[in-house]
């Protein structure tokens, strides 16, 4: 009898339970000196865990995200968001000339992106992603 599914299906099992309280750091340090199937169930189990338990996973591997999305991809993918993209760019270039010009359209965007999540548009970890690069435009 081959037993090595089973204990594949017991290894990877123990990767999830220490992948819900492990410290991120802690997770990204362990995924990077991995190797072979270790590395797999690490990737497989927080590409699960970023799209349930622990969605702030995805700021530190966003090259796991399963079908990453970013601000651009909005207002093509889903029309809730075009006007609050316009009204965004809009203002990022008029920042341009005038650093004073306050950011307009942030609000709508954020709140676009919390109702894609909740009407199960986007995962967890697209929407952790897009919550990110609009912080990141928010701070320059």
């Amino acid at each position: 009898m081959d037993n090595t599914n089973e204990l594949r299906s017991k290894d990877y099992l123990d990767v999830l339970m220490w992948l819900e309280t492990a410290s991120e750091d802690v997770i990204a340090g362990a995924f990077w000196m991995a190797t072979g199937t270790v590395k797999q169930d690490l990737r497989i189990g927080i590409q699960s865990m970023m799209d349930s338990d622990r969605p702030a996973l995805a700021s530190f591997f966003p090259e796991l995200v399963i079908s990453p999305l970013c601000l651009d991809d909005l207002p093509a993918r889903f029309s809730e968001c075009v006007r609050p993209m316009e009204t965004l760019k809009n203002s990022l270039s008029m920042r341009a000339s005038d650093p004073m010009y306050p950011l307009k359209g942030s609000g709508s965007i954020s709140a676009a992106i919390h109702n894609l999540k909740i009407q199960g548009k986007i995962s967890l970890s697209q929407s952790v992603l897009l919550h990110a690069e609009l912080a990141a435009i928010k701070t320059k």
